[in-house]
């Protein structure tokens, strides 16, 4: 993973779930369907220390500026 600040967008790992997530939704799938296939891409960040909270951040950021927080990201 590249790290090149502070910010919830300074690593690899946030932005591209991120754009994941986001490209789902301009492909035009529902949100739970969006969250599913960005989870199943990220998978391997799940249980890493490290990447884990990077994955929950970005996707709870996301969804709250797109207006589709969902209670589980939440």
């Amino acid at each position: 993973m590249g790290t090149w600040g502070a910010g919830l967008y300074d690593n690899d790992i946030s932005c591209d779930v991120r754009d994941t997530y986001i490209e789902f939704l301009k492909d035009k799938l529902s949100n739970q369907e969006s969250y599913e296939k960005t989870l199943n891409m990220y998978q391997e960040c799940i249980g890493d220390i490290d990447d884990e909270p990077l994955l929950w951040f970005a996707l709870a950021e996301t969804q709250w500026k797109v207006g589709r927080l969902m209670p589980e990201v939440k």
